[in-house]
């Protein structure tokens, strides 16, 4: 006797975390089991502190399996910005328009994290002289944005 299992589509991991200057944030969609005709999905965002199109674009996008194909992407662009706002969050929501097979759930949703990028700041100098009765002393002061690091939380 042998199984033949249904075809099913998922992302790829339920958590997603992107620098706020990385500039984009690729998320797969999987397709497992017994492959169909072509399937057209939807993924759909919802603000959940991110807002579109202030944080993140695009705010829905469509892909198409076709034949054997098990994975496609779908790129988001991060929009970095100088505000200091902590972290931000939006959930993509995995529907199908056409085709055959089913939707995964839990696998349908998926929450994305955008990293507020603070960096370190330091002065330029490590030493500064001034007399008293100067009235204003400006102090520079430097900024640097951490690298760009993109994370996933696996899913088990």
């Amino acid at each position: 006797m042998s199984l033949i299992l249904a075809e099913t589509f998922r992302f790829e991991n339920p958590e997603y975390t992107v620098g706020e200057n990385c500039g984009v944030l690729r998320v797969n969609i999987i397709r497992s089991g017994l492959a169909g005709e072509g399937t057209t999905l939807r993924i759909s965002t919802s603000d959940t502190g991110a807002t579109f199109p202030q944080d993140f674009s695009p705010s829905d996008a469509i892909v198409t399996f076709r034949g054997e194909q098990e994975v496609e992407s779908v790129t988001f662009d991060i929009v970095g910005d100088s505000a200091v706002e902590g972290s931000e969050t939006f959930s993509l929501t995995l529907s199908k328009l056409s085709g055959s097979g089913t939707i995964e759930q839990p696998g349908n949703v998926a929450v994305v994290t955008i990293q507020d990028q603070i960096g370190t700041f330091s002065f330029e100098s490590d030493q500064m002289d001034t007399t008293e009765s100067i009235g204003t002393l400006r102090i520079p002061i430097s900024r640097s944005i951490d690298s760009c690091a993109t994370a996933t939380t696996i899913r088990e």
